[in-house]
């Protein structure tokens, strides 16, 4: 029994972490229609600064947290300002590729910046748990649950109750009318993708301090929430986080019992069945890419 408990609040918490990565994707593509891959970097970026300032710098991890948070996002104004902003007009893959080539260069900057020893970050919960029914229940992962479902509540609020949100489904639905509408496209994105970055620096401070770290922490992570958004339906909230804890479930509870060689694969398994029996994801949305 506490085998199980142990590992089903371990998928429950990678899944946690990887509808947050799903987030990050979905934001920007509703305002931009671009997909970047340099989220993993961002969330690795995030837990590298966290640990600079805390163990370099002798910050209190509080205000740490907060500094990464702020960075993060102002970090992803200026991606946007690198990527989508200074190729606007161009053809929608000639950005993808530049948000590839940001992600190389933040590796390449992490590299030189930390080297390649693996890192620690603090928090207050760090190592600490409670048994329950024979199973050691680290708090960190709860915390990791529960910032998840606020942040899930607080976005879909923002998505559908607020004035940018509401800009934001205009533009995702019909960019052209939107624009004509008078919705300021060029503010959105810039948003967005603050937002996006903020995402993946709250995922990687989450996630780097359950356990020492190192530049690959991310990778996993984006890969993940990747695939949760498409097997939850590109743009639906409850998509994500449904497709996330379906693929956590897959790989970390599953996987634990059986296929336990394999068990990063069966996601990746899972999601081609999925794409071949149901295209558009569990939550079928607008005829672009879902809905919010």
């Amino acid at each position: 029994m506490g085998f199980f408990i142990e590992n089903l609040i371990n998928a429950l918490s990678y899944g946690a972490a990887i509808t947050l990565a799903a987030f990050s994707f979905m934001v920007p593509l509703k305002a931009t229609n671009i997909v970047s891959f340099a989220q993993g970097d961002f969330i690795s970026l995030s837990a590298f600064i966290g640990a600079w300032l805390i163990t370099d710098k002798g910050w209190n991890w509080s205000i740490a947290y907060g500094a990464t948070l702020v960075i993060m996002f102002g970090a992803g104004v200026v991606f946007e300002r690198l990527t989508h902003g200074s190729l606007r007009g161009r053809p929608v893959d000639e950005v993808i590729i530049a948000t590839l080539g940001v992600a190389f260069i933040i590796r390449g900057f992490i590299s030189r910046w930390r080297g390649a020893n693996p890192q620690s970050l603090e928090s207050p919960l760090r190592g600490k748990f409670f048994t329950f029914a024979g199973a050691a229940i680290p708090y960190q992962r709860l915390v990791i649950i529960g910032v998840t479902i606020v942040v899930t509540l607080v976005l879909y609020y923002v998505f559908q109750r607020t004035a940018f949100g509401l800009q934001l489904r205009a533009l995702a639905t019909d960019p052209e009318v939107a624009r004509l509408h008078g919705v300021r496209t060029t503010r959105l994105a810039i948003i967005a993708f603050g937002i996006s970055s903020f995402l993946c620096g709250l995922t990687g401070l989450l996630v780097g301090s359950l356990t020492s770290f190192d530049i690959g922490l991310g990778f996993a992570i984006m890969l993940g929430g990747f695939c949760a958004a498409i097997i939850g339906g590109w743009g639906s909230i409850a998509g994500a986080f449904v497709g996330g804890l379906v693929l956590a479930l897959i790989e970390r509870l599953f996987g634990a019992y059986y296929f336990t060689h394999f068990r990063e694969m069966l996601p990746l398994v899972f999601l081609f069945l999925f794409i071949a029996v149901r295209q558009r994801g569990i939550f079928r949305g607008a005829e672009s890419y879902g809905r919010l």
